[in-house]
């Protein structure tokens, strides 16, 4: 039984597409690869190996470089597994090698005595870890997005692993191992094993979900994210990780205004159509998440750029088609290729009659919407900051851009959208309790309902030429 359901395993770790059927009604086809990599039916093949070299007689092996090759194939290609995922035949391979074959002997009893404790208490540190690496991850309490923070709490989380599993293993596991008076098949036992199985826990999931589900839980004091235009279910929708592009005829023989750009022609993209609407403009709304709009190599080598292929076929649209004005709007970084971004507007410009740059939003330092529950708790009188001086934000993202428009030498028509967030002193990202952004740099749908007008006078600006 044990070296069938191996197999069984084996193969399907190897091919987890033929567990995808069991699995259609429970998700989505594109989370159908993470649930089966959490599924039991793919991991059990690794404890298959080691129940079946347990059972069979070990020898004694002495060959001391062949030992020594063997450990060293072993935590090599454990270590690599991280980034390698089909290492981890090869890493179990070598563990029940060495376990068959005794290679790791230790003369020190130090040694073996500490090998021997972390080994008792393995499976107990294995149920334990996984659910304190998931809330490290991914619960909000500790939310933190600094790499070096995540690390260290990280390195926490291994270590509550051991201590917890170790405690787990003296308080649950020995004590039902030991003690000959609890019986597995005592009726009370039994009795309330089922009521926590098919009561207790359910109820707890339930409650969980209701309570999150309408925000009763009162530690948590960060608002909820608005919606941007790209969550809208409206024409032109696609997914974050898409390009699009779609024709909006408003009126049969007017001229055409086309939209480009990454995630910040995204949150702006009904507006920009609305505006085109109302200057009696035909539209072509096109995006891509996370591209910047440029028409050559950014570096040298022989793998594809998915985001050059995607503007090159932009680019063609143009040449071949009706495109009257092009309005670009794109967030510059600090580390932009201005100089390859220029070239790409200038060839850009010979095709049409006029193009419009949308230059990079006003940048706030944080985000409202993800403050660690532990920080509020500490800070009590924690409340996200609505506003902040214009001193107090980003400032090398902007400065980059504004080299951008510099380099452009007035060439195009230029829009900047700070006055619509900011005064002399202050920007603000809350207009009448409601925010006009979802994070740092992109509007919430009633931010770009603001700019909207302003995006309008662009179109007006480029159509006088």
């Amino acid at each position: 039984m044990v070296v069938s359901l191996t197999v069984i395993s084996f193969v399907i770790n190897l091919n987890p597409q033929i567990t995808y059927p069991l699995y259609l009604n429970l998700a989505s086809e594109q989370d159908l690869s993470t649930i089966s990599f959490y599924s039991p039916i793919e991991r059990f093949w690794q404890f298959g190996i080691g129940i079946i070299t347990k059972f069979i007689k070990k020898e004694s092996f002495k060959n001391k470089f062949l030992k020594l090759l063997f450990c060293i194939i072993f935590i090599g290609s454990f270590t690599l597994t991280i980034f390698y995922k089909n290492l981890e035949i090869l890493a179990t391979f070598c563990a029940a090698f060495i376990i068959f074959s005794k290679i790791l002997t230790f003369q020190s009893n130090r040694i073996l005595k500490i090998l021997t404790w972390v080994g008792n208490r393995s499976y107990s540190i294995y149920l334990v870890h996984f659910p304190l690496i998931y809330v490290i991850n991914f619960s909000p309490l500790i939310m933190s997005p600094e790499k070096l923070t995540r690390r260290l709490l990280l390195l926490v989380a291994l270590i509550l692993s051991i201590l917890l599993g170790s405690l787990l293993h003296t308080r649950v596991e020995q004590k039902f191992r030991l003690n000959s008076s609890v019986l597995v098949n005592d009726l009370k036992s039994l009795r309330k094993s089922i009521l926590v199985v098919f009561l207790v826990c359910p109820l707890i999931l339930v409650l969980m979900l209701v309570g999150s589900s309408n925000r009763y839980f009162g530690l948590d004091k960060n608002p909820a994210v608005p919606l941007a235009q790209w969550d809208l279910a409206h024409v032109c929708n696609s997914t974050l990780t898409k390009a699009t592009l779609c024709e909006i005829v408003h009126k049969k023989g007017a001229k055409v205004v086309m939209l480009l750009g990454d995630s910040h022609a995204a949150h702006i993209k009904l507006s920009f159509l609305e505006a085109a609407r109302k200057n009696n403009l035909n539209a072509v709304i096109t995006h891509n998440i996370g591209c910047r709009f440029y028409l050559d190599r950014l570096t040298t080598g022989k793998d594809a750029d998915p985001c050059l292929i995607e503007n090159l076929q932009y680019f063609d649209y143009i040449k071949n088609n009706q495109v009257d004005y092009v309005i670009i709007s794109q967030f510059v970084k600090s580390n932009s290729p201005l100089s390859t971004f220029v070239e790409a507007v200038m060839k850009l410009k010979k095709e049409v009659q006029s193009v419009g740059i949308i230059s990079n939003t006003p940048e706030f330092p944080n985000t409202p919407f993800d403050q660690p529950i532990i920080y509020q708790l500490v800070n009590r009188d924690w409340q996200p900051r609505n506003s902040f001086k214009i001193n107090e934000l980003p400032s090398a993202n902007k400065l980059a851009s504004d080299n951008f428009v510099d380099l452009l030498g007035g060439q195009v028509k230029t829009l900047n959208l700070f006055g619509v967030f900011c005064n002399e002193q202050v920007c603000s990202r809350v207009r009448d309790g409601e925010y006009l952004y979802i994070d740092e740099n992109h509007f919430s749908v009633l931010g770009a309902q603001l700019v909207e007008p302003e995006i309008g006078s662009l179109m007006a600006d480029l159509a006088l030429g």
